[in-house]
């Protein structure tokens, strides 16, 4: 706490911060609970059990939002992330 020309003003120490999907650590950055959620909510909707399209054209459709979530978050420390929504 220290004082400015207005008044008290109270600093905040915080551990972690979101920010654009991100959560950002002292030494790390993370991807958001919230959003890793969503993304496999998504996923299952664009891969129902009998949905009748081929191999081929399920790879065609889910590739490119893969592609895109990927490069998006390749930034944050995700490796495990990565590992856990491979397997």
């Amino acid at each position: 706490m220290f004082m400015n020309k207005y008044g008290l003003s109270y600093v905040v120490d915080m551990d972690q911060v979101a920010y654009l999907r991100f959560v950002i650590y002292s030494k790390s950055v993370s991807i958001s609970p919230k959003k890793l959620k969503n993304f496999r909510d998504k996923i299952r909707k664009m891969t129902p059990r009998n949905h009748g399209l081929s191999v081929k054209e399920m790879v065609e459709k889910l590739n490119p939002v893969l592609r895109g979530w990927a490069n998006y978050f390749r930034i944050a420390n995700c490796r495990t992330v990565f590992a856990e929504l491979m397997g």
